[in-house]
């Protein structure tokens, strides 16, 4: 019986390991916020170290747009928190978004740490991004992705 339920464990216990394994989430962290510029320290994962300053400078942005920054007047998403409903719904102005308009506004990055081998198959580097937020602000309003204040 015990060599049953060892053989079961192990069994599962391989099955478990060998599943693909996803890219871990992000890491955004607040350094400043000046002059409608927030400054954030930004982590982004990818499988291909070319993919890394692109992911690093979505993950800057995203925080801004769908959960906010912590620790900053930027607390709560510019958009909201709904992100996969949000880019469902906008699907054709997200793509275009992300294809090269985020990159309009952030002022500035600076590269923290070098593309680094977290495990097997991932990397990661770290960015300081300026993100300029009342631009970001105006082109969602002017593409009716939110509203403007008082209306």
């Amino acid at each position: 019986m015990k060599i049953k339920l060892f053989g079961i464990g192990l069994f599962l216990l391989v099955v478990i390991g060998c599943n693909p394994k996803s890219l871990p989430k992000g890491q955004v962290n607040y350094i400043n916020f000046s002059s409608d510029v927030l400054t954030v320290k930004s982590t982004g994962y990818a499988k291909r170290k070319s993919d890394l300053l692109r992911v690093s400078k979505i993950n800057a942005v995203d925080m801004v747009l769908f959960r906010g920054v912590a620790g900053s007047s930027m607390n709560k998403p510019m958009i909201g928190p709904n992100e996969s409903e949000i880019k469902a719904k906008n699907k054709s102005f997200f793509e275009a978004f992300y294809a090269s308009e985020f990159e309009n506004f952030i002022n500035n990055y600076t590269v923290v740490s070098e593309a680094g081998k977290v495990s097997a198959g991932v990397y990661s580097k770290t960015l300081e991004v300026k993100i300029n937020t009342t631009a970001l602000r105006r082109y969602l309003q002017t593409n009716k992705i939110i509203k403007k204040f008082g209306l």
